[in-house]
């Protein structure tokens, strides 16, 4: 607490001697992580053109140009994730430091705000856990899946039909047996999305896919880029493809005949030592899973 004297009168019209002070009282907060969320849309022309030319880069708009802000505590939260469902929800995953649980919270970007800004949210479903773990959402199929990176083992869980409750589907699976018994250095963990199967990408890039159908890992193998700088792997929408982000450099300019996607008016370029660090992404067909790379573009970020 600060306190800011910023004048100090004496009192001429009361018959004792009175001395009148105007002050500030500064109270400092402890820091707060804010989460904003912007939610665009796609124009119907935007929508058919994406599908007649897959060069095609669309404009989304946003629903609200200054989004929608909450608060969460630092101290308490650990941000895990958070995706948007087509009901215009949103699935946000905390983990609790201080009661050692995930904590997990589903309703509309507006809501979560109140919620969370009057300190009144409350979770669909809390799971007491360490703090090694790793998640993957399903949007299309509504499931959720974490991975104990310690353990490794796995739980999946499910939405009910009207998406209002998170039941346990999968528990306990336990992954030894197809990594030789030994713990892998699991890097990236995500779900092919519209699909029961799962991605495990280690540190070396080496990805496989795990069926919950089955609950069965795919023969194939597949190599991500490994001898890069692998910064993210996701799936396509229509879980199509898998995309693996690398930060690469390199010493001459790219060649300009291969395909480019803009995605903004400022390139992020690092020059140092005569080499330039570029972002590229290489897409694998999911069909033909561990084979080769079918694309690799060059892309942008936006500033």
């Amino acid at each position: 607490m600060v306190l800011n004297v910023l004048s100090v009168k004496e009192s001429l019209f009361t018959p004792n001697y009175d001395i009148k002070a105007i002050y500030n009282i500064e109270v400092l907060q402890p820091n707060k992580l804010q989460i904003t969320i912007y939610e665009v849309s796609l124009k119907e022309d935007d929508k058919l053109r994406i599908q007649e030319n897959e060069s095609y880069i669309p404009y989304p708009t946003l629903r609200n140009q200054s989004g929608t802000s909450f608060l969460i505590d630092p101290q308490k939260y650990d941000f895990k994730k958070i995706s948007q469902f087509d009901s215009r929800k949103f699935l946000l995953v905390l983990y609790n430091k201080e009661r050692l649980r995930i904590e997990i919270f589903f309703d509309t970007a507006q809501r979560l705000a109140h919620d969370f800004n009057s300190s009144n949210s409350r979770s669909i479903k809390t799971l007491n856990a360490d703090e090694n773990f790793l998640i993957a959402i399903n949007e299309p199929k509504g499931l959720l899946a974490i991975y104990n990176t310690k353990e490794a083992k796995l739980n999946v869980f499910s939405f009910d039909d009207s998406r209002s409750r998170l039941h346990g589907r999968n528990a306990n699976i336990q992954l030894l047996k197809w990594y030789d018994e030994k713990i892998p250095n699991i890097k990236y963990f995500l779900f092919i999305k519209d699909t029961e199967e799962l991605c495990f990408v280690e540190n070396s890039g080496q990805a496989r896919i795990f069926k919950l159908v089955n609950l069965q890992f795919r023969p194939a193998v597949c190599n991500f880029p490994y001898n890069l700088d692998l910064v993210n792997v996701l799936s396509s929408p229509d879980g199509s493809c898998i995309m693996a982000f690398t930060k690469e450099k390199l010493k001459n300019k790219p060649d300009e005949d291969n395909p480019i996607i803009f995605t903004g008016n400022k390139e992020q370029h690092g020059y140092k030592n005569d080499f330039k660090e570029i972002n590229r992404v290489y897409v694998y067909f999911f069909e033909n899973f561990g084979d080769s790379f079918s694309k690799g573009l060059q892309y942008k970020i936006l500033c």
